[in-house]
C-alpha cells in the first residue's frame, strides 16, 4: 500500500475565545480547594492559576490585556490536561513523577505566575480614577506581563512533555477518550472539536519508551496549537507529520482522531474539491485501512479518488494512489473482481507515467498478481510477477518479495522445481543479510521444506525443518504460532516418509499445545486429530484411532453449536 502524501500548508485559523463566566470561575475554585487531596501536589497550584485567571479576567481589564489573558488561559489549561491526566497514579510511580516536578520547580513556576496575575488583577480592580488612568496607560507593560507569564508556563510545559516522554523513559498511558459536554474545566471554551485535538495532542497512545521522533513532534504540535491554533498552516503540517509517525509505530486510533481533525479543517476551510482535502481524505482512507474499518475507507477512498479524477485527471499519480487504495479495500473484503479492475489501472498508468522499473510500478505489478492468484488465475499471475522480475533483475535487493510471490504461483502451477529454485535463492539472500535465526529466514527454510515434499524429496525436508524447529524452539519457545506450525510440518514429513512413530509422537504434543491454547474446537486442533486417527490406523492402535474420532466428532459438535 503506498505511503500517504504529505500535506502542505493552508489558510490561517480564527482565534477561539475563553467565555467570561462567573460560573466557571467559582467551578474552578471549588475544584482547586478538591485538588488538594490529590496525590501529585502540583495539580492543586494548577487550578489556582487557572481561577487566578478568570478572576482576572472578569476584572475591568483593558480590551489589549483581555486578550492576552485569553492566551494565557489557553496555556494553562492545556497544561493542565497533562496534570490531570497523571493525578491517579500511586507508589513508586508517583514519587518518581513529584521529583521530577521538584526538579523542574514546576509548583514554584506555577505559584510566581499565581502571585503575578494577583498583583494584576488588584491594579485593575482598583476603584480610585488615578489608579483606573494608571491602569489604562499601564495597558502595554501589563500586556507585556501576562505574555511573559505565557512563555514561561509554555516553556515549562515543554520542557515537561519532554521530560516525561524521554528522561524519566516511563509509559505514558493509553489515549482517553473525552466526552465533553459543554463548557467548564474539561472545556473552557465549548468548542469540542478543537478542545478534543489538542487533548489528544497533549495525552499520546502507550507506547513505552517514546520514540523519540514521536515525543519531538508531539511537543511541536502541541506549541503549534498553543501559538497559531490548530487551523492554521503550520499546525496542520506538523499534525500531519504526527499522524503519520503514530501509524508507523502502530498507535493507529490518534492517528485516525488527528487525521479526521485534518479533514474537517481542510474541508471548512478550502472545500471538498481542493487539493489539501483530498490529501486529507486519501490519508484518512490509508488509517481506516489499518484498523480494517473497511466501510469507513472505501468511503473516504472513493471520495479521493471521484475528486482527483476530477481535479487531477484519472492518470495523475495520486489518483492512481488513491485508486490503489480502493483496490485495497475491495481485496480484503474478498472483493477480487473488482479490485482487480482498479489494480489494472493502476498498474498501466504508473508503467506509462514512471516506467517499468519504477518502485511504484513494480509494486502494483505485485499487487495485481496477488489479486489473480486469489482469482485462482496463476498464469495471468506469473505474467505480471515475471515481468516485474526481468525488469529489477533477480539480484536486485528490491526483487526479494516479487522471488517469494512469484516462487508461490510456481508452486500452484505445479512447476516445483522452478519454486525450489527461487525459493533457494530468497533463503540464501535472507541468510545473508538478516541471518540464521532471523523469523524470515526461518519461514523462508519452512517454505522450502514444502516444495521439497512436493517434489517427493521428504528426506531433504526433514534435514531442513528439524534444523528451523530448533531454532524456532530457541528463539520463540514451544508455543509461538510458527513453532508449532513447523511441528505439523515435520510430523507430516515423518508420515510421508512411514515413520509413523515419530509423527505420532509429534502430533500428540501438538493436540495437547493447540486444545490448550485455543480449545479442542478450533480448526487446527480438530487438522491434527484427523492427522493422528490415519497416523493410529497405519500403528494398527484401534482403541486409540476409535478414541480419537470420537473426540474428534465431540469437537465437531462443540464447534457447530458455537457458530
Amino acid at each position: 500500500m503506498p505511503a500517504p502524501t504529505a500535506l502542505v500548508s493552508h489558510p490561517k485559523n480564527m482565534k477561539f475565545k475563553v467565555p467570561i463566566l462567573s460560573s466557571l470561575t467559582s467551578t474552578v475554585e471549588v475544584v482547586s480547594a478538591a485538588a488538594g487531596a490529590a496525590p501529585i501536589p502540583y495539580i492543586k497550584t494548577a487550578f489556582e492559576v487557572l481561577a487566578m485567571v478568570l478572576k482576572t479576567i472578569e476584572a475591568r481589564t483593558m480590551k489589549q490585556n483581555r486578550e492576552d489573558m485569553q492566551d494565557l488561559y489557553e496555556t494553562v489549561q492545556r497544561f493542565h490536561a497533562v496534570f490531570e491526566e497523571h493525578c491517579d497514579i500511586e507508589g513508586e510511580r508517583a514519587s518518581e513523577l513529584n521529583a521530577l516536578c521538584q526538579k523542574m520547580r514546576i509548583r514554584e513556576t506555577m505559584n510566581e505566575v499565581c502571585d503575578e496575575l494577583d498583583r494584576i488583577r488588584k491594579t485593575l480592580l482598583s476603584r480610585s480614577v488615578g489608579s483606573r488612568v494608571r491602569g489604562y496607560f499601564g495597558a502595554k507593560p501589563i500586556s507585556e506581563t501576562i505574555r511573559g507569564l505565557q512563555k514561561k508556563v509554555e516553556a515549562t510545559e515543554r520542557r515537561f512533555n519532554t521530560a516525561i516522554g524521554l528522561d524519566t523513559n516511563r509509559e505514558v498511558r493509553q489515549l482517553r477518550s473525552y466526552a465533553v459536554t459543554g463548557a467548564g474545566p474539561a472545556d473552557v471554551t465549548g468548542n469540542a472539536a478543537r478542545n478534543h485535538v489538542t487533548r489528544l495532542l497533549i495525552l499520546p497512545a502507550a507506547l513505552g519508551s517514546l520514540p523519540q521522533k514521536l515525543v519531538r513532534l508531539h511537543t511541536d504540535a502541541t506549541s503549534k496549537i498553543a501559538e497559531n491554533g490548530d487551523d492554521d498552516p503550520r499546525t496542520l503540517d506538523v499534525l500531519n507529520d504526527l499522524a503519520q509517525q503514530y501509524s508507523e509505530v502502530g498507535q493507529h486510533t490518534p492517528a485516525i482522531e488527528i487525521r479526521r481533525h485534518i479533514l474537517r479543517a481542510y474541508q471548512r476551510l478550502r472545500g471538498n474539491d481542493n487539493a489539501l482535502t483530498l490529501t486529507a481524505m486519501n490519508n484518512l482512507a490509508v488509517s481506516y485501512i489499518d484498523v480494517r474499518r473497511l466501510d469507513e475507507a472505501e468511503v473516504w477512498a472513493k471520495n479521493a479518488v471521484d475528486g482527483r479524477k476530477k481535479l487531477l485527471g484519472e492518470r495523475a499519480a495520486d489518483t492512481l494512489r488513491s485508486m490503489g487504495n480502493l483496490a485495497l479495500v475491495y481485496s480484503l473484503r474478498n472483493e477480487h473482481e473488482r479490485a482487480k479492475d482498479l489494480q489494472r489501472t493502476v498498474y498501466w498508468g504508473r508503467k506509462a507515467a514512471l516506467g517499468a522499473d519504477h518502485p511504484e510500478t513494480m509494486a502494483a505489478s505485485t499487487q495485481l498478481a496477488t489479486t489473480y492468484r486469489k482469482l485462482r488465475r496463476p498464469q495471468d499471475a506469473r505474467k505480471y510477477q515475471q515481468r516485474a522480475l526481468d525488469t529489477l533483475g533477480e539480484d536486485h535487493p528490491d526483487s526479494l518479495p516479487i522471488l517469494v510471490s512469484l516462487a508461490i504461483t510456481c508452486g500452484e502451477l505445479k512447476d516445483f522445481g522452478e519454486a525450489e529454485r527461487l525459493k533457494i535463492i530468497v533463503l540464501e539472500r535472507l541468510r545473508g543479510t538478516k541471518g540464521d535465526a532471523h523469523l524470515e529466514t526461518l519461514r523462508a527454510a519452512m517454505s522450502l521444506a514444502v516444495t521439497y515434499k512436493d517434489r517427493k524429496l521428504p528426506r531433504k525436508a526433514k534435514v531442513l525443518e528439524r534444523d528451523t524447529l530448533e531454532q524456532l524452539r530457541r528463539n520463540s519457545g514451544d508455543d509461538h504460532p510458527d513453532t508449532l506450525e513447523c511441528v505439523q510440518q515435520l510430523a507430516e514429513t515423518h508420515y510421508q516418509l512411514e515413520e509413523f512413530e515419530q509423527s505420532a509422537e509429534l502430533e500428540e504434543d501438538l493436540l495437547r499445545r493447540y486444545s490448550k491454547l485455543f480449545g479442542e474446537d478450533d480448526s487446527r486442533s480438530q487438522r491434527v486429530m484427523r492427522n493422528l486417527i490415519m497416523t493410529y490406523d497405519y500403528l494398527k492402535r484401534t482403541t486409540q484411532a476409535e478414541d480419537m474420532r470420537i473426540r474428534l466428532e465431540r469437537a465437531r459438535g462443540s464447534s457447530s453449536l458455537s457458530r
